[in-house]
């Protein structure tokens, strides 16, 4: 049999383990695919509204539907190539034991196995690189050998992508974070009519921003107020503590995020839960 055949390789990528995803599983989760060589989009330009009062006696009053802009993109290929040297069956692979205890068939379908898996897991690096700068700029740039950068615009508005800088960095004690975290998420509702829910930093940011005074004020539990923070460590996977990348700053399609390993989620009577994700 034929290890190489198109029919047992699928077959392998279908049973080998999907490598966990941090910021596609959480904004980006809905997928759609499409046999064309050129894919569309749909960018709508709606906002909340609320119905118009009439009098009894007149015809109901149009509201318009509000429109969309199509955009179109002829995509990259994702070609990841490896080599297969006709060595490979008769040299130990790593972590067999000294002296070798696999037969060369087991080997070549073992190092078959490791170079797929591997793939699977650059692809999805890829595909979280391409997330977190969608997340933190609004647009996406694709280049590579042969094919001319493409930018993918997806149209946000420039408010809502935020930098601290000088004085107004949270190292600066005089500087509130949460006024800074509300403010932006008000941003956020009046451009979009979305509720910003939660904020992801990376391990430097939470430091700064756990260390800030007017955060610790937050942390101290023993003034007897409503408002808390749960600070408790939370790791969704070992993989994805192992595979967390080191994104600076990033800022959801309709909302900010200071960055993966972290997350900050509003909930009512005044209470917010912070969840380290390292």
């Amino acid at each position: 049999m034929d290890i190489f055949s198109t029919q047992v390789l699928s077959k392998v990528v279908e049973r080998l383990h999907t490598p966990p995803s941090f910021l596609l599983d959480t904004f980006f989760p809905n997928v759609q695919t499409s046999e064309k060589e050129e894919i569309f989009f749909d960018i709508t330009d709606s906002k909340p509204r609320i119905s118009p009062f009439v009098s009894p006696l007149l015809p109901g009053k149009v509201v318009d539907g509000g429109g969309y802009q199509t955009k179109s993109f002829k995509p990259a290929y994702v070609k990841d190539k490896r080599r297969f040297d006709a060595n490979i069956p008769y040299k130990r692979v790593a972590g067999e034991v000294i002296g070798g205890s696999l037969s060369p068939n087991q080997r070549y379908e073992r190092a078959l196995a490791t170079h797929l898996k591997d793939q699977l897991e650059n692809l999805t690096r890829r595909e979280e690189v391409m997330a977190a700068e969608i997340l933190r700029t609004g647009k996406v740039v694709v280049s590579g050998d042969g094919y001319p950068a493409q930018t993918v615009d997806f149209g946000r508005d420039d408010e809502l992508t935020k930098a601290l800088t000088g004085s107004a960095t949270w190292e600066n004690s005089n500087v509130n974070p949460v006024d800074d975290l509300e403010d932006w998420a008000i941003t956020i509702q009046d451009k979009s009519g979305v509720v910003a829910k939660t904020v992801v930093m990376d391990p430097q940011a939470w430091k700064i921003f756990r260390s800030n005074p007017i955060v610790q004020k937050y942390l101290d539990i023993r003034r007897g107020t409503n408002n808390t923070i749960n600070i408790d460590p939370h790791i969704i996977s070992e993989k994805a503590k192992k595979h967390a990348m080191p994104v600076r700053s990033v800022t959801s399609p309709s909302g900010f995020i200071t960055t993966p390993t972290s997350t900050i989620t509003a909930q009512p009577a005044n209470s917010c839960r912070i969840r380290p994700l390292f």
